[in-house]
């Protein structure tokens, strides 16, 4: 599991009034949505430990050919020293899980970040609204990854591009360690696409979905 993000109270504050502010001026239930990561990425860890197998018999093979290697060294010896990197390796990926993130290739990740924020939008039913009109802000932090899903009834008004410079903002402010600033910003953006697209305030609706952040794990 990858580091958590830490919001103080006033921070979640914060970002719940963000979306209760779009949500005054628009009819779109915005939902923001936080997780660790979206994957243990087990392969990840698996090339690292044989990356480091590998190390270790390069190291090996140069030690004999320079005749640094002890000249009675056993095979034991050997293999022990073999399964002391595999372990370094598998040591390695649970410290700084962002080496199992190294490990695979980007369209992995880009598929599991994608398949955990579908998994999100549909355990927390935001698709259950009146006119389909739910949206998700989710952000998976080990990857640091955001993805915007728009329901139907949103999507169908604004085009998916249209949601990539917010994204892309608020990655930015991510790396620069202004995590919640970038959240209230990415929903202020939203809500002025919203109305930019003529998504206007529908009272009669009522507030179908919960305002604040959602921390998974």
């Amino acid at each position: 599991m990858g580091k958590r993000f830490k919001f103080s109270e006033e921070q979640k504050q914060q970002i719940e009034k963000a979306v209760q502010n779009l949500e005054a001026k628009t009819s779109g239930e915005m939902v923001p949505y936080i997780v660790p990561d979206s994957d243990n990425y087990v392969e990840g860890t698996l090339y690292t430990i044989i990356s480091f197998l590998i190390i270790g018999i390069v190291m090996i093979m140069g030690a004999s050919l320079v005749w640094l290697l002890p000249a009675g060294i056993t095979i034991i010896e050997i293999l022990i020293f073999l399964i002391f990197m595999m372990f370094l390796g598998f040591l390695m990926s649970f410290v700084f899980p962002s080496i199992r993130i190294q490990m695979v290739s980007s369209n992995t990740v880009e598929r599991r970040v994608m398949q955990r924020a579908e998994t999100a939008f549909l355990q927390r039913e935001i698709f259950n609204t009146g006119k389909r009109i739910g949206i998700l802000l989710f952000i998976s932090e080990l990857e640091r990854k955001v993805i915007i899903l728009a329901d139907s009834g949103i999507s169908k008004l604004v085009p998916g591009e249209d949601w990539q410079k917010i994204v892309d903002d608020l990655i930015k402010h991510i790396k620069n360690k202004k995590t919640a600033d970038g959240i209230v910003n990415a929903i202020d953006q939203c809500s002025e696409l919203l109305v930019k697209n003529g998504i206007e305030n529908d009272e009669a609706a009522g507030n179908q979905l919960p305002d604040g952040l959602i921390e998974a794990d």
